[in-house]
């Protein structure tokens, strides 16, 4: 089988950032627009009609519409969104852009200092989201991405969630506050990830228990499609691969050599269908928890 690409879900989307700053970069990845409301409105039998207590997001210079909202919806322009970031230390901005589904969806890809778990080069990312149609609120996603393979590990710790809801602020003391409390939960989420890490490389495997967890997340049936069941094979030896591979020899035998191969595999993984945005959808999937949550679930019991 093909090698799959080992890149991180974020390197062929938005605009590169390294060395800008959060003005520039929004800039260069058009995320500097004003954002205003609007009246709704519907026609009726050729009347005008004013729609009641609700409003139209859109941008101001575009008029591209964003979506219905209440009328008490209140906007946070993706400048006031974003800016607590400059109060960050250490904090380097990687990549901006916005999801081409619309919604104004927009993101800022960021990256911490490298952390050392079990010999392991691991470099905790912020990526924070935020939308203009009511649907999302301003939020962040830990991840933790493993440097020699590019794997990415969000994992949702009931001690410590992957996900960070940002409260905006106006003045500079709250924004240090919002940016304290954040990287305090950064902190927090990396020594639970640090102490599951030294648990799972302690417990060893069998080659039964491989092959049982082969069973439970790679299924084929006969009464699916032949192309379906050929990429469930795909990813089944891709698994295997990853396993073997010479980056996971340290925890190879281990339910943490486990995790690491699943990591890769979710990662890494392409669709069956290649849509023209499903690069971004493949990088916003990849920050759902639901995957790996439920595979450690499995492979811890």
């Amino acid at each position: 089988m093909k090698m799959m690409n080992r890149t991180t879900t974020w390197s062929n989307i938005g605009v590169e950032g390294k060395g800008q700053n959060l003005d520039n970069l929004l800039a260069a990845a058009d995320l500097d627009y004003t954002v205003v409301l609007r009246d709704l409105f519907t026609e009726v039998e050729g009347q005008k009609i004013l729609v009641p207590n609700k409003k139209v997001t859109m941008r101001e210079d575009t008029n591209q519409v964003f979506g219905v909202v209440s009328d008490r919806y209140q906007i946070c322009q993706n400048r006031e969104a974003l800016d607590f970031v400059n109060y960050i230390e250490n904090i380097e901005l990687l990549k901006a852009g916005s999801y081409a589904n619309g919604g104004g969806y927009s993101y800022l890809i960021s990256q911490l200092p490298e952390v050392k778990v079990l010999g392991d080069e691991i470099r905790p990312h912020l990526i924070f989201q935020t939308s203009h149609d009511g649907s999302s609120s301003v939020k962040a996603t830990i991840c933790m991405l493993r440097i020699v393979c590019q794997n990415q590990f969000v994992h949702a710790f009931k001690e410590s969630p992957a996900t960070i809801k940002i409260t905006h602020s106006g003045n500079m003391g709250e924004k240090l506050q919002t940016a304290q409390a954040t990287m305090l939960q950064v902190h927090d989420y990396v020594q639970h990830f640090e102490k599951q890490a030294e648990y799972l490389a302690g417990k060893k495997i069998t080659p039964q228990t491989f092959n049982r967890v082969l069973e439970r997340f790679f299924v084929t049936n006969p009464e699916w499609s032949d192309r379906w069941n050929q990429k469930v094979e795909e990813q089944r030896e891709y698994f295997i691969q990853a396993y073997n591979s010479d980056d996971n020899q340290n925890f190879k035998g281990t339910r943490w050599g486990l995790v690491n191969a699943y990591a890769d595999f979710i990662t890494h993984d392409e669709p069956i269908r290649k849509t023209n945005n499903w690069e971004d959808s493949r990088f916003f999937g990849s920050l759902n928890s639901a995957p790996m949550d439920q595979f450690l679930e499995y492979v811890t019991i």
